[in-house]
């Protein structure tokens, strides 16, 4: 029962925020201890890849670094293809975001280039940090 109303509620509070076109929360990982950012991106991606599937949209959020050291991202969807906003949109330290398959592309955007951060594309994660310093972790 419990499950279903949770179910119930994660629904419609999925459907009104994504009539107003506003971030959507789907969940939130958080590092294991002493682990680097890169290899926590590299754990997160797949689930987050699997998420925005489902979807058929965007995955995104902003990875920050918490006072005991640890790594936290919560992720959000607009349920666009192409376009993926969070709370922190004008914050972002360091970006993550998914494409789906289906319209997203493979490569960093030219708005992606803002910020430093990773994209997760199918099997693979990439990362950059400006024009030119892009790298394939996975």
């Amino acid at each position: 029962m419990k499950a279903i109303l949770t179910t119930l509620l994660f629904l419609l509070t999925f459907t009104a925020n994504a009539a107003d076109g506003g971030p959507i929360k789907l969940y939130t990982e958080v590092s294991n201890a002493g682990e680097w950012v890169d290899d926590f991106a590299q754990r997160i991606a797949q689930r987050a890849v699997i998420k925005g599937e489902m979807l058929r949209s965007e995955v995104c959020g902003v990875i920050v670094q918490r006072e005991d050291g640890r790594f936290e991202i919560t992720l959000y969807t607009t349920r666009q293809v192409r376009n993926c906003k969070t709370p922190f949109a004008n914050a972002a330290v360091l970006s993550f975001h998914t494409h789906p398959r289906e319209g997203g592309g493979r490569h960093f955007s030219d708005a992606d280039y803002a910020f430093p951060g990773y994209l997760a594309v199918g099997h693979k994660l990439y990362y950059q940090a400006g024009r030119g310093t892009e790298r394939q972790l996975l």
